[in-house]
C-alpha cells in the first residue's frame, strides 16, 4: 500500500507539475512573444537611426566640404585684401612723397616771388624816389629858364608857356 501512496502521490504531482508547467509555459510564451515584438520593434528602431545616422553623415560630409570652401574664401578674400591694402599704402606713400615735393616747389617759388616783389617793391621805391628827384630838378631848372628870361628880357609869354 505505502507503494500505491508513493505511485499515488507521485500521480497527483505529475498532475499538478503538468498544471504549474502550461502555465508557466503559457506565460513564457506570452513573455517570449513581448519579447520578439520587442526585438522587432528596436531592430526597425535602430534600422531607422543607421539611416538617420548615414543622413547626418552626409550632411555633416556636406557642411564640412561648405566650411573648407568658406575658410578657403576667407583666405583667398584675406590674401586679396592685404594686397589691396599694401597697394593703398604705397599709393599713399607716393602721394605723401608728390606732395611734399610739391610743398617744396611752392615754398620755392614762393621765396622766389617774394623775392622778385620786394625787388619790384624796391626799383618802384627807386623809382619814385628818382621821379621825385627829376620833378624838383625839372621844377628848379624851370624856375632857372625863367629867371634866364627875365634876365634876357625874353618875352613873357614864352615864360609863362614854361610855367605850365
Amino acid at each position: 500500500m505505502q507503494h500505491k501512496q508513493v505511485l499515488m502521490s507521485l500521480i497527483v504531482s505529475v498532475l499538478l507539475c503538468s498544471c504549474a508547467l502550461q502555465d508557466d509555459i503559457y506565460s513564457l510564451d506570452h513573455r517570449l512573444s513581448a519579447l520578439e515584438k520587442r526585438n522587432t520593434e528596436l531592430e526597425k528602431q535602430n534600422r531607422e537611426l543607421e539611416e538617420t545616422n548615414r543622413e547626418l553623415s552626409v550632411v555633416k560630409d556636406d557642411f564640412s566640404k561648405q566650411v573648407k570652401r568658406l575658410n578657403q574664401t576667407r583666405r583667398n578674400d584675406e590674401f586679396d585684401l592685404r594686397g589691396q591694402y599694401a597697394g593703398l599704402a604705397a599709393q599713399m606713400d607716393s602721394l605723401r612723397k608728390t606732395a611734399q615735393l610739391h610743398k617744396g616747389q611752392l615754398e620755392e617759388i614762393d621765396y622766389l616771388l617774394n623775392r622778385k616783389l620786394n625787388g619790384f617793391e624796391e626799383t618802384q621805391l627807386n623809382n619814385k624816389t628818382r621821379m621825385d628827384r627829376l620833378a624838383t630838378d625839372f621844377a628848379s631848372q624851370q624856375k632857372r629858364v625863367v629867371i634866364v628870361e627875365q634876365y634876357l628880357n625874353m618875352d613873357g609869354a614864352a615864360g609863362k608857356k614854361g610855367k605850365n
